[in-house]
């Protein structure tokens, strides 16, 4: 079965923007370089725990539209995590 919305397998957990951060990174924990790239240090920070990644994307002055890009990008990092894991376990 697909996720409509990103053509993803079901067995990919989409990452969506009321996710704290900290359950991101606990998932992927590669997104938190991702992260960093973006700018985000969240991963160091202790309102990750707490705080939506949109929450604290939009606190950064990220706009709807970047945060949208943001999210995107990391759905597609965890689907590369996730087809990387499947093909060590082959």
């Amino acid at each position: 079965m697909q996720n409509i919305l990103l053509g993803m397998p079901e067995k990919y957990q989409l990452i969506t923007g009321d996710m704290t951060v900290q359950d991101i990174i606990d998932t992927y924990p590669e997104a938190a370089d991702m992260l960093g790239e973006w700018g985000l240090g969240c991963s160091m920070c202790h309102i990750g725990a707490i705080e939506s990644i949109a929450d604290g994307a939009a606190a950064h002055g990220f706009t709807p539209e970047e945060i949208e890009d943001l999210l995107s990008d990391l759905n597609e990092l965890a689907k590369s995590q996730k087809e990387s894991e499947e093909k060590t376990n082959v």
